[in-house]
Order: structure tokens, then C-alpha cells, then sequence
């Protein structure tokens, strides 16, 4: 709740009332089950503080096609906070796509000159610290919740073989088969 209402940097903000609660909502992909474990997790320890976070399900395709596609103007706005599961789109670690300016996965429209020059400089860049330093920059200005990503587990048939290397990434979503071959089946 805003206590100290005013523009100062020990205060809520220019436009924000006294006594105006701290609200938002979240809505999570009812699949992988874990979402729902991770969102109420977040929302109990909100309550802690003071903060109101009202949660709401769907499945993946029904957030990304009505909560984030601007095709859909009447609901691009009624979100504060996506829980859609984890994903990576890269294995190469920088957040390009994700929080540039315009990136195909910035979903929250994230948007700041100094995270692009950075992610820019990560990519580009000769430095090799350049990640180091986009990840830092990134780790303290927060355009995202980062919750770990749920394991999975995949099963086969016991003719399935390969070296273990290419079998170790599978709880990651990292997927080799170009290594896998099928054996005759064992009794």
C-alpha cells in the first residue's frame, strides 16, 4: 500500500494515491502442473509483504494467442505477470529475442536503450565479458520473474541407445537424437 504518496525516490510514485493497495495479477499455463505450484508460491509470499496478486489458469496457446498478441487489442493489457512455463530459444547466453527492444519473445514489450546496447554488444561485440555485463545489468534492473524451469522426463523403448551425453540434456528440453541408434532388444 503506498504510505508516502509523491515523485521522490523514497516515495510511491507521481499519479499514485495514498493508501493505493498493491495489486496485480498473474496468469499461468495450467501445464506443466508446476506453474500452478510456483504461482501460488509467489502469490502466498506476495501476501506477506502486502502485495495482492489475484491468479488466473489457461492453457499455453489460449495466453499466447489473447494475452500477447496485439491482434487481440481488447486483452493485451489485462495482464501484469505470464507464467507460461519455461522455455529457452537460445543456447548461447544472452537474452536477445527475450528483452531487447521488439524481440520476437518479449512478451511484456520490455524496453530499455541500455539493455539493447548491451544485448547488441553480447552478440556482436569482440568482449568477451560483454555477456557478463548484459547479464549483470539485466540481474539488477529485472524485466522478468526468473523461476527455475521444471524437469522432464522422456521414455523409450529399450532399443533406443546412444552415448549417455546425448541422453543427459533430456531434462533440460535439449535434444540430441542425431547421436541416438536403435539396437536389437535385449531379454
Amino acid at each position: 500500500m503506498c504510505d508516502n504518496a509523491g515523485r521522490a525516490p523514497n516515495q510511491c510514485g507521481p499519479g499514485i494515491p495514498l493508501g493505493t493497495p498493491l495489486a496485480f495479477n498473474q496468469i499461468y499455463a495450467n501445464q506443466p502442473p508446476v506453474n500452478k505450484k510456483q504461482t501460488e508460491a509467489f502469490a502466498s509470499e506476495c501476501k506477506k509483504v502486502g502485495i495482492t496478486v489475484t491468479t488466473e489458469s489457461g492453457t499455453f496457446n489460449d495466453i499466447v494467442s489473447n494475452y500477447s498478441d496485439i491482434s487481440v487489442p481488447a486483452t493485451i493489457n489485462k495482464w501484469a505477470m505470464l507464467n507460461f512455463g519455461g522455455f529457452t530459444n537460445s543456447l548461447y547466453p544472452t537474452t536477445v529475442a527475450l528483452f531487447n527492444t521488439g524481440g520476437t519473445y518479449n512478451l511484456g514489450n520490455y524496453s530499455d536503450p541500455m539493455a539493447d546496447t548491451l544485448i547488441h554488444n553480447s552478440i556482436f561485440g569482440g568482449d568477451p565479458s560483454a555477456v557478463k555485463a548484459e547479464a549483470s545489468y539485466l540481474a539488477e534492473n529485472l524485466p522478468g520473474l526468473f523461476l527455475p524451469s521444471a524437469d522432464n522426463i522422456a521414455a523409450w523403448k529399450k532399443t533406443l541407445s546412444g552415448p549417455p551425453e546425448a541422453f543427459s540434456n533430456l531434462t533440460q528440453s535439449g535434444f540430441t537424437p542425431e547421436y541416438w541408434y536403435f539396437t536389437t532388444a535385449q531379454s
